[in-house]
This record gives structure tokens, C-alpha cells and sequence, in this order.
């Protein structure tokens, strides 16, 4: 594991460690090395005393060797300024440039301290010592002793004499007065230009209107043109550089771009990937009509799983049957949004499926059970299946959820083990061969995080960039999230933080990672709000989470959370068992850590489900469709139901502008930009901001993405973005 037990924290990377990445980690120390000979601030938040700790490894204004102290407030005593960690030995320039013109005092540890008085700039040195640390002053010391005696000269300058020659003793003279010089009276004569005069006595030397005829040429100071032009003409070099010209002011900021498509006059633009322009295209959302597989008997509080076989081009249901008491699965094809089933096959599981995951490398799928934490490993052709392998994770309590780690080529369990009576989460790789499976160790989460005792309070899913797997967990102790790297069969936890947005234990929290957008959704009951079905966004920047807002999808105390993502149309899909047990779906726009929540969608038809289905919602890669599985409650009959997301060519920093004419696919087309005024619209409301919609047209309401349009002067005119 890496240590930062050093001065500026830098990452130490052990030997044998970061195989592949340990090019980022040096560049990040690299970088943070060069902070630390740089100048950064940083702020005292409140008129009382404060500490800035130096991160491991991550960037931050006190690496700084030059460090300016501010204030946000008028400071109205001396304030302590504490350098942490005091273990780092380290040299500061240190300034205080806060308000309320107090003394700021520079500690480390229990030892010595330093004081810069208001606006002062001191040099400081910490010694590291720990708990005892001091800081000591590092300014460079003049010479302590010995006198100026004496500088002597000699010269005479207007009147003042100088004598003396330059000793350790003596004296210097000076003689006289220096009273001025008049250039009047004082001086007289032609001052020579070699000496900043005109070398002449008179004051006119040449009549423009007079004496001068012709067009001075710029290389004599002049404009090389005759006239002055006309109205709203401005001056400017020609195309080849050569010569000044008179061009008409361009008061309407324009570029031009090749059209892809056809642009009608006053149309909003976007910019494609290839430098292009094309007006905004969308697709609606389409919902396909729920479809029964034929099979009734599902066990109620039971998952029904649902996973894609795209070598197969085929979509995998499982579920336990509440007569015979077994798994069972069935394939089926998809083409719209129809659903065509094969046969019903068992598998060996005794309890609900709680996860189906797709394994790439073998063309096969694992199906994870619930309780026993066994799991089947099946195939698909056509519409049949076939049970090839099977074993069991080494948990001790319930699968709680799975992934698959393209990355390390691994299916990645998630669940728990009882040590001493106690039930830790914990992780399990497993590699597939063929038929063979070969599994990792059981391996204890970092912290020694409880297990959560819900079944739907963890979730794990994989990042196709970073190449690591990001878990969270609900438990007594409060909702935290955990990212672990896999190679071969061993696990190492990458970094682990508490949620922000559940302050309390929640009965049911997801995460997804969505690929297009390299952004996380996590999808939760927040108890602190009536447990009302919750998303928040994050990136992942270095080693942690950037948290975006939290969005309430419903305002009820609803259960059976899904989630699901789209990489064609980059969207997210939350799914809950809502009012009168109703399924309802969202769709959910990522925009950086921030979200989007669409309206809700009723993808069971107004018929009541089953509870306990929160398996994740499946992607159909073939025709970029999403499924969802569950069972209904009236004869728990197993049904599935189709979602094509709607799409958009807009994106919240694709609109460059409007279109200034109609023009034809890859004509030149003159796009009006950010400041100009378009007159092409119609129906706009005065004075209001107006945006881009989804489907390219413009409303005073935001949509999601929220894109600002401008605003508008008139009903048919409006000033890009402004």
C-alpha cells in the first residue's frame, strides 16, 4: 500500500504496486513537487484560530512555498495559523494579507511559534518534530556590525562643490546651493537634437494643408488611403497583410461552419465532433407494452433478474419458482419493443436470483443466488439455455450484488462474512476458463464496514475508465461508498468515503456507472426526507468522489429501487414500486456530478407488482433498448417490458448559436453567435430568459440539460446567450 510519509506528501508508491498506472502517480508527484515551489493562498474562514493540513498526495495551496494568508472576515485578535501535518519539515514564505490589521501566529506543535505582524512577509521553517513541533524564522540575517562612516566625492554639480575621496573615515563636502535651472533666463542658444532638442529656433515647420500634398504612406505614419470611408466602416489590414482598408463593422459576431443537414433560418446549432454545424434532432421515448414469459409462481419478495447476451443477441429472465422451489430462467429475443421467449429452463438455485451478469470473454452468464450465494453459469443460443458450470461464493451471509471487472476479466461478488458472530461486507473475484472456476479470497472490506441488514442496502458496479469497482453499502453505522481494483483474483480497496447523501441508514441504495458520461448515479431512500426516492450524481476526481446535488425523483415513501444506464442515449434509469404498487420509470440526464430527472413513466401498465425487485434494469446493446424485469402480485406471473430512452443531439455545451438563412446539407453556413441578435424567431416573450429544449425549439422554462438560449428583445428577436 502507498505511504506519504514524507515533506510535501507525495505518494510512495511500494514496490511491486500500480502496475500499469504508476506513469499517473509519478506525474502527480511531479506536479506536486513544482506546488511546492509556487505561490497559492489560503483563507481563514472565520475570525478564529486555524489549521490548513497538507493532503497526501492530492494538490492544495499549503504545498506552496510562497503562502499568502487571507481572511474572510476582519480578524479582531491575534489569530493561530497551525501547519499540519507537524511531521513535515518544510520551508514557507509566509504573508499576512488579512483584514482587521491583527497579528497572525504561525504554529506547528506544542514548540516554538512565529509571529508576521499585518502585512508582513516572514520566512518560516517547521521542523517536523510532531506533537512538539516548532516553527522557527528563516530570514536571511543582514550584517549586525559596523558603522557607515563616511562617502566623500568631489565634483561640482550647478553650484553644489563635492571634495573628499570615498574612506572608512572622514567626511564628505558638499558646497552651495541648487536652486533650479530657468530655461529662460539660464539657457541659452540651439539645444542639438543628439542632446533631445529640435536643433532650431523656429516653431513652425510644416503646414499639412498647406505644404503637404499627396497620401502619406504608412511607412511615414500615415493610412496609405485617401479617403475616410463610409458609415459604419472601420479600419483594418487587408488579407494579405499589405495595406490598411475600410471594412464595414461587423456588429452581429458570426462564424461560418459546414452544414450536416439542412439549417432553416433562425434554427439553434450545435457543434458535432467533426467541426460541423446540424440543427437539433430528437427522438421521443417509447415504452413498450408489458409481456407476460407464460410463467406464474414467482416467489413473492423475490428479485426476477434481467441480463443481455449480446453474442447471443438474446435477453436472459430468472427467477425462483414458488411451486418447485427452483431457479429458473429463460431466454428470449427482442425486436422493437416485442419480446419473443423461448423455453423455461431450471437451474440450480434454491433462492431468488439476486444479480444476472453477462461474463464477455466466454459468452456466458452468471446467475447469482441470494441466500446460499451460489451462483449457475449458463449460456444462450437462439432462445436456449444451457447450464455449464456452477459454484458458490464464500460468503456467510446473502449475495447481495455482482459485476463484471472488464478490466481484470472477473466477475466481482458482493456479500458479507461472519467474523467472531460479527457480519463484515465483503468482496469475491471470480474467473471463469471455459467451464472452470477458479475463486479469489473472501475479502474483508477496508474499515471493517458492517454488513448492511436489508437486502437491497449495497450495490456495486464497474468503471470502464478508471478500471475499479465502486460498492455502496447502508448499515447501523451510516452509508458509506468503496472503490476496489482487481488483478488476477486479489482485491486492493482504492479509497473509501462516507456518502453524502444519506446522513442516516437507508433501506435501499444503488450505483451504476454510466460509461458515455464517465459519471456515477447512486439512487436511494433518503430516511431524512420520508424516505423519498433519491438520486445525486458524482465524478471521480483523483482518488475520491465529487458529489453533485441530491434530486427527489417522487415524493413518496416508495421501495424496490432499479437502476439502469443507456450509453447510447447517455442517460440514467431509476425504477421504483410507486403509488397503488405501480412500477414507474425515470429517465435521468447526467451533466458533469449534476442530474436531471425526468417525469415518471408507468412501465407495468397500471398493474400492481411484487416487491423485493431491484435487480439491475439490463441494457440491450444490439438495439440500444433497456429491459426491466419483475412479477406482478395478483398470480406473481413474470413479465418484461421494454424502454427506448429519448434522445437529443443537444447536449449543455453543444449550442453555439443560430442559424442566419436557410442552407442546404454541406453548404457554408453563416452561424450567429454569442452576442449577436437573431430576428428569425417567433412567439418569444420580451424581456425573458428563453432555452434550448431537447427537441430544438425554445421555452422560458429550463430542460434538462439546462441550455440558456438568450434573451429575448422582441417576439422575434433574440440576443445569443445574453
Amino acid at each position: 500500500m502507498a505511504t506519504y510519509v514524507n515533506n510535501l506528501r507525495l505518494k510512495e508508491i511500494t514496490t511491486g504496486d500500480e502496475d500499469g498506472t504508476w506513469g499517473t502517480s509519478t506525474n502527480t508527484n511531479l506536479e506536486l513537487i513544482t506546488d511546492g515551489f509556487s505561490y497559492g493562498t489560503k483563507q481563514l474562514a472565520a475570525d478564529a484560530n486555524e489549521t490548513f493540513t497538507m493532503p497526501d498526495g492530492t494538490a492544495d495551496d499549503s504545498r506552496s512555498f510562497y503562502l499568502k494568508i487571507t481572511s474572510a472576515v476582519s480578524l479582531t485578535a491575534t489569530r493561530e495559523v497551525t501547519l499540519g501535518p507537524n511531521t513535515v519539515s518544510k520551508v514557507w514564505m509566509i504573508e499576512n494579507a488579512t483584514t482587521g490589521s491583527q497579528t497572525i501566529t504561525i504554529k506547528q506543535g506544542s514548540g516554538a511559534t512565529v509571529d508576521v505582524p499585518t502585512g508582513e512577509k516572514v520566512m518560516v521553517v517547521t521542523d517536523g518534530a510532531g506533537a512538539g513541533a516548532a516553527v522557527l524564522n528563516a530570514n536571511p540575517s543582514g550584517a549586525t556590525g559596523g558603522t557607515v562612516t563616511s562617502v566623500s566625492g568631489t565634483g561640482t554639480v550647478n553650484g553644489i562643490s563635492l571634495s573628499g575621496t570615498v574612506t572608512s573615515s572622514g567626511n564628505i563636502t558638499l558646497g552651495g546651493a541648487l536652486t533650479g535651472v530657468d530655461l529662460t533666463s539660464q539657457v541659452t542658444g540651439t539645444l542639438p537634437t543628439g542632446n533631445g532638442g529640435t536643433g532650431s529656433t523656429a516653431t513652425t515647420y510644416c503646414s499639412l494643408t498647406a505644404n503637404v500634398t499627396g497620401i502619406l504612406p504608412t511607412a511615414n505614419g500615415g493610412t496609405g488611403l485617401s479617403s475616410i470611408g463610409t458609415a459604419n466602416q472601420v479600419l483594418a489590414v487587408n488579407s494579405g497583410a499589405t495595406a490598411l482598408e475600410y471594412k464595414t463593422f461587423q456588429n452581429n459576431p458570426s462564424i461560418t461552419a459546414t452544414a450536416s443537414g439542412a439549417l432553416a433560418d433562425g434554427d439553434p446549432v450545435v457543434i458535432k465532433s467533426d467541426g460541423k454545424v446540424s440543427a437539433i434532432t430528437s427522438t421521443s421515448a417509447t415504452t413498450g407494452s408489458p409481456q407476460d414469459t407464460g410463467e406464474a409462481n414467482a416467489t413473492g419478495g423475490e428479485a426476477v433478474a434481467v441480463s443481455y447476451d449480446p453474442s447471443a443477441g438474446a435477453m436472459l429472465i430468472s427467477f425462483r419458482d414458488d411451486v418447485s422451489n427452483e431457479g429458473r430462467t429463460m431466454a428470449a429475443t427482442i425486436s422493437g419493443t416485442t419480446i419473443s421467449y423461448g423455453t423455461m429452463t431450471d437451474v440450480d438455485v434454491a433462492r431468488d436470483v439476486q444479480a444476472s451478469v453477462y461474463y464477455p470473454t466466454e459468452n456466458a452468464t452468471f446467475l447469482c443466488e441470494l441466500t446460499n450465494d451460489d451462483f449457475e453459469v449458463v449460456t444462450v443460443s437462439g432462445t436456449t439455455v444451457t447450464r455449464i458450470a456452477g459454484s458458490q461464493f464464500d460468503f456467510t451471509q446473502n449475495t447481495r450484488s455482482a459485476c463484471y471487472d472488464a478490466s481484470a476479466d472477473k466477475l466481482i461478488g458482493l456479500g458479507a462474512i461472519d467474523v467472531a458472530t460479527i457480519d463484515y461486507v465483503s468482496l469475491q473475484a471470480v474467473d471463469l476458463t471455459g467451464t472452470t472456476i477458479t475463486r479469489g479470497s473472501n475479502t474483508r472490506s477496508a474499515g471493517t464496514l458492517l454488513a448492511a441488514s436489508g437486502l437491497a442496502n449495497a450495490s456495486i458496479t464497474h468503471d470502464s475508465v478508471k478500471n475499479d469497482n465502486t460498492f455502496i453499502v447502508s448499515n447501523v453505522d451510516g452509508t458509506y461508498v468503496q472503490t476496489w481494483s482487481c488483478s488476477g483474483t486479489t482485491l486492493t480497496n482504492v479509497f473509501t468515503s462516507a456518502f453524502p447523501g444519506v446522513s442516516t441508514t437507508s433501506r435501499e441504495v444503488r450505483v451504476i456507472y454510466g460509461s458515455t458520461s464517465n459519471s456515477y448515479l447512486f439512487f436511494y431512500l433518503d430516511e431524512s426526507n420520508n424516505a423519498y426516492p433519491t438520486v445525486i450524481g458524482a465524478v471521480r476526481v483523483g482518488d475520491s468522489f465529487s458529489y453533485g446535488s441530491p434530486v427527489v425523483v417522487a415524493s413518496g415513501a416508495y421501495t424496490d429501487l432499479q437502476v439502469g444506464y443507456n450509453p447510447a442515449a447517455n442517460k440514467f434509469l431509476v425504477s421504483y414500486r410507486g403509488a397503488s404498487n405501480y412500477k414507474y420509470l425515470h429517465e435521468v440526464t447526467p451533466d458533469g456530478s449534476d442530474l436531471g430527472a425526468g417525469s415518471a413513466v408507468d412501465i407495468s401498465n397500471s398493474v400492481a407488482i411484487e416487491t423485493d425487485t431491484f435487480s439491475n434494469i439490463a441494457y440491450d446493446s444490439d438495439t440500444e433498448q433497456n429491459i426491466i424485469g419483475y412479477a406482478i402480485t395478483s398470480d406473481r406471473s413474470v413479465f418484461a417490458v421494454i424502454y427506448d430512452p429519448a434522445t437529443s443531439t443537444l447536449t449543455s455545451n453543444t449550442f453555439i448559436g443560430f442559424s442566419d438563412g436557410a442552407y442546404s446539407d454541406t453548404a457554408t453556413a453563416t452561424i450567429q453567435v454569442v452576442g449577436s441578435v437573431d430576428d428569425a424567431q417567433t412567439g418569444l416573450t420580451t424581456g425573458k430568459k428563453h432555452y434550448v429544449q431537447t427537441d430544438g425549439s425554445l421555452a422560458t422554462s429550463p430542460d434538462v440539460p439546462e441550455v440558456f438560449a438568450g434573451t429575448a428583445i422582441s417576439a422575434t428577436q433574440i440576443i445569443t446567450k445574453g
